[in-house]
């Protein structure tokens, strides 16, 4: 347990991928996730590995199958059509955004030539979609605008804009003007902003040539009419404060993985989605510029998806929910009581043992 906060935490955030919980998805445990999340997920997983005794694995084994039947906290309210859209990119890799406007003119073509009008609720686009700064570069905004109105259909967009503080990486409401704009609050170290810059700079050359990402300051829960969701941008999937915040009908994951290239950590980040949809019992849109764009049901199941690394128009159908899960509302205390009872634990034993 200690180890799992350690990497979550430090150096700089800690880099939380590499989590013990965060493989267990299609696994018995995961009738945990909605219980206790994946710090109670990973105490089990320790603890069965680590079982000496009959009786103990069977404690631990009766939590997870009575987990499985409690009455969840979360009820459905209904259903909304949303259109993901994977419209692709030049490059594979941080060059994806060689050529000007090329992602953005991909995902609006992708959009005007696969969506009709009122066919869905909601379009979305992924991480840096538009790979240009919507506020300065004339046209940009009024493009999606008017591709709104024409389908009748609000769109969100994923882009890069700038402040007097810095870049940001945003997510913008287009109904069919831009209405209301997420800003990315958990960036990510040395993708986002520079880490110790001051040492770096004494080490290399190339530190200053770096632009840090100013962060947002607030979580956003966007609105269109009675409906209600909130977004999480790339990185910010693997921050439990912000599993915990997520109250909203159904749940928007949107990220760039064509800066992933064709590695393993496009399935990974999937894969926590899929977990995060468990955790908050809520329907998850997971769009990509490259992939893998996929619809997840509650139960942290694939529903739907569109292979990677081709344009391409995913539209289906998604709960809309309310309530929190117990994993939301009591989850964060977990970690901290976790690593307490085993500090007992040890010290009871090492007690004994002299």
């Amino acid at each position: 347990m200690l180890v799992e906060l350690l990497l979550r935490t430090v150096p700089f955030t800690g880099f939380g991928w590499s989590r013990i919980s965060f493989t267990q998805a299609d696994s018995p445990l995961s009738a945990l996730y909605p219980l206790g999340g994946v710090v109670l997920v990973a105490f089990i997983s320790a603890a069965l590995a680590a079982t000496r005794t009959l009786i103990t694995g069977l404690v631990l084994i009766s939590i997870t199958l009575l987990s499985s039947v409690l009455i969840s906290p979360v009820t459905d309210l209904g259903k909304v059509r949303i259109a993901l859209i994977q419209g692709g990119v030049t490059n594979l890799g941080l060059d994806f955004n060689s050529t000007p406007q090329e992602v953005f003119k991909r995902h609006l073509s992708q959009t005007a030539k696969s969506v009709t009008r009122k066919q869905v609720d909601l379009i979305v686009w992924p991480e840096n979609a538009v790979d240009i700064d919507i506020n300065t570069t004339p046209g940009i905004a009024s493009q999606v605008s008017d591709l709104s109105k024409f389908l009748q259909t609000p769109i969100l967009i994923g882009g890069v804009t700038r402040s007097l503080n810095g870049p940001q990486n945003q997510s913008i409401l287009f109904n069919p003007d831009k209405q209301q704009v997420y800003t990315k609050r958990y960036l990510t170290p040395f993708g986002e902003y520079l880490p110790l810059r001051d040492l770096s700079t004494k080490f290399s050359k190339y530190a200053d040539e770096i632009t840090d990402f100013s962060a947002g300051k607030n979580d956003l829960v966007f609105q269109i009419n009675d409906l209600k969701f909130q977004t999480q941008i790339c990185y910010e999937i693997i921050n439990d404060s912000f599993r915990d915040q997520v109250k909203s009908d159904f749940l928007i994951v949107q990220t760039n993985n064509a800066t992933f290239g064709d590695t393993a950590q496009l399935d990974q980040e999937l894969n926590i989605a899929k977990i995060r949809a468990l955790e908050t019992g809520r329907e998850v849109a997971y769009v990509s510029t490259t992939g893998v764009t996929s619809f997840i049901d509650n139960k942290g199941q694939i529903r739907n998806s569109v292979p990677r690394f081709i344009p391409a128009t995913l539209i289906d159908e998604v709960n809309i929910v309310e309530g929190q899960t117990y994993t939301q509302r009591y989850g964060k205390y977990l970690e901290g009581l976790s690593i307490i009872m085993l500090l007992v634990i040890l010290f009871v034993r090492r007690r004994v043992r002299r």
